[in-house]
């Protein structure tokens, strides 16, 4: 195993190599059942040498600090970035996550085929919002970012580098898994999935209430998956100390849009919801401007997304996006010996969404257009080498005033031994109630504050 902590710019990375081992992840919620607070975890994590880290980001994985080791004749060679993490005690909270998985081939120009990750701007990786690439959303705290899945067509000097991405496929963002039983209703199986309400009182002043039974219609496979996105990005050394980047898509929105109708069943005394999943497609396009100064770095953005094809069904009801939406992001980081320390800001123009059709009665949304809509922040990562080989940790704080939320993240993990990897994380959030006007998925998992311990050993 090669591990190199920290190249030039003193950034984080993680291990590659196969990888089995075990967690205990313990929820801080008392008012969670006791069966329903700690999960056992066996893990998996499956991570090779990346064949050329000058033209894309390095590979984002759970658990262990990665090689930054570059083949210096390379000209061809495949990538895979893999973690399943299995629940021992309830199998259905189980997850699988394949980020990246592609073929690359390397002479004077690049031609990369299967899924990939790719530096469009710092929006995706500092913030993982989704809008670019889909997200793997399993763990609504802890979103990671998915490759696109096409070819890649990379040419150029770094200095002036473009790329083309054509695609026939489309993969959507991959959220928490969940479990309906016979009668039509969601299990309460997954503290990661907000399941919605079993009874309804059908009047205010009733004094009984009456089941509900979801039926959802999932589109065909070729509906979803055979959906065309396209784009280019270009990056250009403009001088000694700034660089531009620019870049285009047109593609399917990553979100899965949740349409729903129904009604009262009086033979059988219940309320019928039926769900349809429904993709929307957009436009994306987005600038940035990065200087880099001998102790720091500053990174400038703006984006649009442009929606040409919002789905509008008078009999359904469906949150209606914003047509239009405008994204300005900046980020500072300065490294100081071996720690970075960084400080960034989103806002984006979304202000409140509202659904619209015969169900329109929540107060908020039924679909969140991005993660989040406006936010601060601040992170440190840093690694120590005391008496065992490494030890690196990452420390993140994010505050929205517009989504009435705060967020603290931590983690540690230390190498033992060449092949053994203890590591630890605590994810904190309090968070306001959800209305029209602070819409946004993180805050649907206010009460799953949770800290997670376990190992890994290199095979």
């Amino acid at each position: 195993m090669r591990l190199n902590v920290f190249n030039k710019k003193n950034s984080f990375h993680w291990v590659a190599g196969f990888f089995m081992g075990i967690s205990q992840q313990s929820f801080l919620n008392s008012s969670f059942p006791l069966k329903d607070r700690h999960y056992p975890m066996g893990l998996i994590q499956y991570v090779t040498e990346k064949p050329d880290l000058t033209n894309s980001l390095a590979g984002t994985g759970d658990y262990a600090p990665t090689s930054d080791f570059v083949p210096t004749n390379f000209s061809k060679g495949g990538f895979v970035d893999f973690k399943a993490r299995l629940a021992l005690t309830k199998p259905e909270i189980s997850t699988f996550n394949l980020s990246e998985a592609y073929y690359s081939y390397k002479q004077n120009q690049e031609f990369r085929i299967g899924r990939s990750l790719w530096d469009w701007n710092f929006i995706e990786d500092e913030f993982q919002l989704g809008i670019w690439e889909p997200l793997f959303k399993a763990e609504t705290l802890r979103r990671e970012r998915q490759g696109l899945t096409g070819a890649f067509w990379i040419f150029g000097e770094p200095e002036n580098q473009v790329m083309f991405f054509a695609s026939p496929i489309y993969i959507p963002s991959q959220g928490p898994s969940y479990v309906m039983n016979s009668q039509g209703q969601f299990e309460n199986v997954n503290p990661w999935f907000n399941s919605p309400p079993r009874k309804v009182k059908l009047f205010a002043s009733s004094t009984s209430v009456s089941d509900i039974q979801y039926n959802i219609h999932r589109p065909s496979e070729a509906e979803v998956v055979f959906n065309f996105s396209g784009g280019l990005w270009w990056r250009k050394q403009l001088s000694e100390k700034f660089r531009g980047t620019a870049s285009f898509m047109r593609k399917p929105d990553n979100q899965l849009l949740l349409a729903v109708g129904g009604g009262y069943n009086v033979a059988a005394d219940r309320g019928d919801v039926h769900i349809y999943p429904k993709i929307q497609k957009h436009d994306v396009s987005s600038i940035q401007l990065d200087m880099d100064q001998s102790t720091y770095q500053t990174e400038l953005t703006y984006a649009r997304l442009s929606y040409w094809s919002l789905f509008s069904d008078p009999t359904l009801t469906s949150t209606r996006f914003q047509s239009e939406v405008d994204v300005w992001a900046g980020r500072v980081k300065v490294p100081i010996n071996t720690v970075n320390m960084s400080a960034s800001y989103l806002w984006t123009s979304i202000r409140s969404l509202t659904d619209e059709g015969p169900l329109a009665f929540r107060r908020t949304a039924l679909t969140a257009q991005l993660p989040i809509t406006e936010a601060w922040r601040f992170g440190a990562t840093f690694g120590l080498q005391p008496y065992f080989e490494t030890l690196e940790g990452q420390l993140y704080y994010l505050w929205s005033q517009r989504n009435q939320l705060e967020q603290i993240s931590f983690g540690l993990s230390s190498k033992w031994r060449e092949n053994l990897v203890i590591f630890s994380k605590v994810e904190l959030l309090q968070a306001a109630e959800l209305t029209s006007e602070n819409t946004n998925e993180i805050s649907q998992s206010a009460v799953n504050d949770y800290v997670e311990v376990g190992a890994l050993y290199e095979f």
